[in-house]
């Protein structure tokens, strides 16, 4: 089994209960990122900004045929959070919307079927997993 970089000082616990390993290593980490992401970065409000301004979802949609994330750079984001002693990123891989920052068949409503044609998802893992 293979065992997660950030999870290697918890091989022994990962390999009987790979949960409850993240779970402590995560409890251990205590100062992280949360990254809010996607289509409504575009309309630079909030997460919520589909259901609190009430836009219908055709409307909403559109946002995608925009989103370039032309200024998303994971190594970037990955090195502010190591200078600032965060220990872990989490990023809204989908939110409520439906809209995925990662690479899948289940749906087109994707970054790669966006102008940006890119795995962010996939780009932030790698960087992180290089800083360990």
């Amino acid at each position: 089994m293979r065992v997660p970089n950030y999870l290697k000082a918890y091989e022994t616990l990962y390999t009987g209960a790979p949960r409850a390993a993240a779970r402590e290593w995560f409890k251990q980490a205590r100062y992280g990122l949360f990254l809010h992401y996607g289509l409504y970065s575009l309309l630079g409000r909030h997460e919520w900004v589909q259901l609190n301004e009430k836009i219908p979802v055709s409307e909403y949609a559109k946002l995608a045929r925009e989103f370039s994330a032309a200024h998303f750079d994971a190594e970037h984001i990955a090195d502010f959070a190591v200078d600032a002693g965060m220990r872990y990123i989490n990023i809204t891989t989908r939110h409520h919307d439906s809209f995925c920052l990662f690479r899948t068949r289940e749906t087109d409503f994707n970054s790669l079927r966006a102008p940006c044609g890119r795995d962010l998802v996939a780009e932030l893992a790698a960087a992180c997993d290089k800083r360990g």
